[in-house]
C-alpha cells in the first residue's frame, strides 16, 4: 500500500514538472496608481518636519451659504451628474483650478438618497487613463438640481502634465 501510494506521488510530481517546464509567460504592459503628493504641494513644511499634522491637506470647499445651498440656481430635469459636472467646471476658481481641471475623471459613486432627497457624487481625477490616488471630487445635489455642498481636492494643470 505505501508501495502503491508512493508511486502515485512520484507520478503527480513528474506532471506537475512537465506541465511547469512547458509554460512560457509573457511580459504584460505596465500599469501604475498615479499619487498626487498634497502635503509637498501646498504645505510650506519640509517633509518629516513640523511634528503630526505637517503634510496634512484639507481639501479646498465651499461651505453651506445663507439658504442652506451653494448654489441657488435650480437645474430641474437635468440628470445630478450633469450639474454636479456642470457646478464643478463653472465654479473651479472656487477651488483654485480651472474648467479642464475637470475634464479626466472617473465617477466612483453616484448614491441618491430616499430619505434626504440627495444625490451624492464622488468623482476621482484621471490621468493617462489611470486614477490618480487621493484625489476627489464630492457634490451633493438636491432633488431641485440645486448644490447643497461641494469639496475637491484635484491637482491643478494635470490637463497640461499629459499634452494638453
Amino acid at each position: 500500500m505505501l508501495k502503491k501510494i508512493m508511486t502515485r506521488k512520484t507520478r503527480k510530481a513528474a506532471k506537475r514538472k512537465e506541465f511547469l517546464s512547458g509554460l512560457q509567460f509573457e511580459t504584460l504592459e505596465r500599469r501604475e496608481l498615479l499619487a498626487g503628493d498634497l502635503g509637498a504641494a501646498y504645505a510650506d513644511v519640509a517633509e518629516g518636519e513640523g511634528g503630526f499634522l505637517a503634510g496634512y491637506y484639507s481639501p479646498p470647499s465651499v461651505n453651506l451659504a445663507g439658504g442652506g445651498y451653494v448654489d441657488n440656481s435650480t437645474s430641474i430635469g437635468k440628470a445630478p451628474l450633469d450639474v454636479a459636472i456642470e457646478y464643478l467646471q463653472e465654479n473651479a476658481g472656487d477651488f483654485n483650478l480651472t474648467a479642464g481641471d475637470f475634464e479626466n475623471f472617473v465617477v466612483k459613486s453616484e448614491v441618491f438618497s430616499q430619505h434626504t432627497r440627495v444625490t451624492h457624487i464622488a468623482l476621482q481625477q484621471m490621468l493617462n487613463g489611470l486614477p490618480v490616488q487621493n484625489t476627489y471630487a464630492n457634490v451633493a445635489v438636491d432633488n431641485d438640481g440645486r448644490i447643497l455642498a461641494a469639496g475637491t481636492n484635484f491637482l491643478p494643470g494635470l490637463i497640461n502634465a499629459q499634452g494638453g
